[in-house]
């Protein structure tokens, strides 16, 4: 039997599925922090939220994936980030921002120095 070679046009299909989502249960969670961490068969994604006035991060939602879902995630996350990045701008990462903050906080405080008279 001889087997089938794939022109290089030709794509594998990848199956459409419709995702349901049962609105009366499904409640939308804010995070601004998470922690992953990995055992040799799932990734953990631990989805919190900073507690204000603490040094304290509140878990939201803790989801498990396999290694193989972690790349798919991993995947989809670089190509939404490079659409989102082509609609609104690049993204500024925190390092950046903070960096930044600090530089005006800086110049202002220069700023209200210079003006002092006393």
């Amino acid at each position: 039997m001889a087997k089938k070679e794939k022109s290089a046009g030709e794509k594998k299909q990848v199956p459409q599925f419709e995702v349901l989502v049962d609105e009366q249960n499904q409640v939308a969670k804010f995070a601004n922090s998470v922690k992953i961490w990995h055992t040799p068969f799932e990734f953990y994604l631990d989805f919190g939220q900073f507690i204000p006035g603490t040094n304290k991060i509140k878990v939201n939602a803790r989801i498990v994936i396999t290694p193989q879902h972690a790349i798919s995630l991993r995947n989809a996350i670089l190509d939404n980030i490079a659409k989102y990045e082509a609609q609104f701008g690049k993204i500024k990462d925190i390092a950046s921002m903070r960096s930044s903050m600090q530089e005006k906080e800086k110049k202002e405080m220069r700023e209200q120095t210079s003006e002092y008279v006393g």
